[in-house]
């Protein structure tokens, strides 16, 4: 599916598109467990704090310290550049699908989306 068009990220098919969506109602519960009001999950406040905690982390690596986060949300798929929701539903996509494999900011993405579910 991914692999043709990069449209989306590469290996994904069936389970993937559940984890992208799944990916979707996590940030919804992040806004409901801390107390977010319906302005702060249409603003996407929750998914923009991850994407910005990866992208920070993925930024101490060499290789993407010269990286804008939109070129690095194009690594994922053209579909992560949409928005910050999109981008973070396509990164856990991209790591269900391609783990070590996945891009960078996936990577991170991934790591700060745990870190935050495990609080």
């Amino acid at each position: 599916m991914g692999s043709i068009t990069k449209f989306r990220p590469k290996n994904t098919g069936v389970f993937e598109a559940g984890a992208h969506e799944m990916t979707h109602i996590l940030e919804d519960w992040l806004a409901y467990k801390h107390n977010g009001t319906y302005q702060e999950l249409a603003s996407k406040k929750f998914a923009r704090q991850i994407l910005r905690n990866a992208f920070t982390c993925a930024q101490k690596l060499v290789e993407c310290r010269k990286k804008d986060i939109l070129t690095m949300c194009s690594e994922i798929s053209s579909y992560a550049k949409k928005n910050v929701s999109e981008c973070m539903a396509e990164a856990v996509a991209d790591w269900f699908a391609n783990g070590e494999q996945s891009a960078i900011l996936s990577k991170e993405i991934w790591k700060a989306l745990k870190k935050e579910l495990e609080k």
